[in-house]
């Protein structure tokens, strides 16, 4: 197996980047809005709110918004703040556009890989972000996880740091790094192997429409794994043993899934845990079993998220019905823009290049069939009737206020200090702005810089030379110009 561990760099045909870099195929994007230091903190809860609505623009927002300088670092960001929705995350990172497939390796490639076990690594990667319900989702993240695994042992046998030849094992006696590696040839099949052990995982704890008290037996489950290294031979018994013993022992929360969208997955395993803890209670003679309700509702966080360990990351949520931005809003209201100077989502075919990666029937979802008919809505997305907010030093415009839509969260993003009135007339309820330089500017042109966030993580800045929008009524009016002028002077910040 020697040649395993010293085969030069042109034996490997997975077709990443050796270190797993995550920004080598993009040039480091310019930000839209600048000189945002002093605003990080409400920036990042800001890029929370749209990331859990909607990941992509999520992403695109804290990326063109300054808060970090590419696009893995802000994911990074984002994972690092207990409220962003770690199952919106995994299937964010799972999708198959390319900037997910690099901010994918950039997140995995800091973890702490060495050294783990094949559960190890799995628990590791799935406790920053949730498993997907998607089986092709989850198979293209494992494969990642795998990948990444794969190199950083590699790396050690090419720098001589370790004995190839030693065995490793986790603390809980699996093997693990090197010890692993010597008996896998490749990280395909490793790849397998994890795939495998989720779904045995899903099969033993999470399988609702099973019978509780079901399982699979060792020897089925090694002959569901028959031939998966390369040759066709098999990935020796008392490695898969050993998965195999520590999944049917315990339920993993960080490696639940629900493939077939068939429960809550969290509140499943929270409840599963509940149960569990009460029969050990029972068998130690402290609490009678009868006492658990299975139907029990278990706190499990806002939007379905994962108990991580010990801590319970839940949110507070004060009023469900107000729009999602709403807590953060110095103003927000519905308004018509007027003119077309800019672009919806609502109107645009794939060909025309807005929708990103986006093509075919995906860019059809977009128009105003997908939205449906909002509340209170004045009229559709294609004719400009939008949901406009100012928080903080932003303006941002989405096609709708409803709470757990992902078309609440903005499309289009513009820094609202740089915007200013340069008419406004009541009979018309029409107010006109214009664009302002700000300190440090390069080009002193006074236009509008608007990021139009895409579906596919990324964007597009657009300049035009003003934006004509309508409010509903004279006191509306009048409320948004005295907002615009508020935060041009940078003293609106409500948090």
């Amino acid at each position: 197996l020697a040649d395993n561990y010293t085969g030069g760099e042109d034996e490997d045909r997975v077709g990443v980047p050796i270190q797993c870099e995550p920004e080598l195929f993009f040039v480091t994007p310019s930000p839209v809005v600048k000189q945002v230091g002093f605003y990080k903190k409400v920036l990042l809860q800001l890029a929370v709110k749209v990331f859990n609505l909607n990941p992509c623009y999520g992403v695109a927002f804290a990326v063109m918004s300054g808060l970090a300088d590419n696009y893995t670092g802000a994911m990074k960001c984002l994972l690092r703040s207990p409220e962003v929705d770690r199952f919106v995350a995994g299937t964010f990172l799972a999708d198959a556009f390319s900037v997910c497939h690099l901010i994918r390796f950039g997140v995995l490639d800091s973890l702490a890989f060495l050294h783990t076990s094949v559960i190890g690594a799995l628990v590791l990667a799935f406790r920053a972000f949730r498993l997907p319900n998607d089986l092709e989702k989850v198979h293209r993240l494992v494969h990642s996880v795998a990948v990444v695994w794969w190199r950083k042992h590699r790396l050690l046998i090419k720098e001589g740091s370790a004995d190839p030849t030693k065995s490793f094992r986790d603390a809980g006696g699996d093997l693990a790094g090197l010890g692993l590696l010597q008996y896998l040839a490749s990280s395909d099949v490793l790849a397998q192997l994890m795939f495998s052990a989720i779904m045995l995982h899903w099969i033993v704890h999470c399988a609702p429409e099973l019978p509780r008290g079901r399982t699979i037996n060792l020897h089925q489950w090694l002959l569901l794994n028959t031939g998966i290294e390369e040759g066709g031979t098999d990935v020796p018994d008392f490695v898969q043993e050993q998965i195999y013993n520590r999944i049917t022992n315990e339920c993993l929360m960080e490696l639940g899934c629900s493939p077939f969208g068939s429960l809550d997955l969290s509140t499943f395993l929270n409840r599963r845990r509940l149960i569990e803890d009460a029969e050990a209670d029972a068998a130690a003679g402290t609490r009678p079993i009868e006492d658990v309700d299975e139907e029990e509702e278990i706190p499990s966080g806002s939007l379905g998220r994962l108990l991580i360990g010990e801590e319970d990351v839940t949110k507070s949520i004060v009023n469900l019905d107000a729009p999602p931005l709403h807590s953060m809003a110095a103003m927000d209201g519905w308004v018509q823009l007027l003119g077309g100077a800019l672009p919806s989502h609502a109107k645009n075919h794939a060909a025309d290049g807005m929708l990103g990666e986006l093509t075919g029937a995906a860019a059809v979802s977009m128009g105003d069939r997908a939205f449906g008919a909002v509340p209170e809505a004045p009229g559709p997305p294609s004719e400009g009737h939008v949901w406009a907010t100012i928080a903080s030093i932003f303006f941002l415009i989405a096609v709708s206020p409803v709470p757990g839509s992902p078309q609440a969260a903005p499309h289009a993003v513009t820094d609202a200090r740089r915007l200013h009135v340069l008419a406004k007339d009541p009979n018309t309820l029409r107010l006109t702005l214009g664009g302002l330089p700000m300190q440090g500017d390069l080009d002193l042109q006074q236009k509008i810089l608007i990021g139009l966030l895409l579906p596919d993580g990324r964007w597009r800045e657009i300049s035009i030379d003003r934006l004509d929008l309508k409010a509903p009524s004279e006191e509306e009016l009048d409320k948004w110009q005295s907002a615009i002028e508020r935060t041009r002077s940078s003293s609106t910040c409500k948090v």
